[in-house]
């Protein structure tokens, strides 16, 4: 397995929806994405890359805001209150967006949004930012192309990435 430097990416991979906002403090409260909740029958829960969560643990130790819900090693969020911001997980940070891959490539987004989440429109600034962090990131890391492409299968596409790659109508 590749090892991923995890420290380093937290430093660049910002991930905010609302550059003056938390999404998590400001927006969505214990009752979305931030906290334990079910869709349809099933637990939701925060996706790690390889390595992530054992970075976390390392790093945080006790301070780490989440619960395991299962034998899995599917964890949920303790909610806005105990995050500590500039230590969440790759997944928190492009929240709803997760990379969709096919044959080593780098496609789009699925939008993880469900019925719970109050953001009905996503802004095209933070798809546009996100597919530049995520391009970054296959770039530093190519293995994990293949290592989303077999984890995650069969995702739907949401967003294309060339409808935003290389757009940047926001400021550095």
């Amino acid at each position: 397995m590749f090892k991923i430097d995890f420290k380093s990416i937290y430093d660049w991979f910002d991930g905010k929806i609302w550059e003056r906002l938390d999404c998590g403090k400001d927006i969505c409260s214990d009752a979305k994405c931030c906290g334990k909740y079910l869709e349809k029958g099933k637990h939701t829960f925060i996706f790690f890359l390889p390595g992530e969560l054992d970075f976390l643990i390392k790093s945080l130790g006790h301070r780490l805001s989440m619960n395991k819900i299962n034998a899995d090693s599917h964890y949920h969020c303790n909610g806005k209150r105990r995050c500590i911001y500039k230590m969440r997980p790759i997944d928190c940070r492009s929240y709803p967006l997760w990379p969709k891959v096919e044959n080593r490539v780098f496609e789009g987004f699925q939008d993880h949004r469900g019925e719970r989440c109050p953001i009905k429109i996503l802004p095209y600034e933070f798809i546009a930012k996100s597919v530049i962090y995520w391009d970054r990131l296959f770039k530093e890391y190519p293995e994990l192309l293949e290592w989303i492409a077999l984890e995650f299968p069969n995702q739907n596409l949401t967003f294309r990435r060339e409808n935003y790659a290389g757009k940047r109508p926001f400021p550095d």
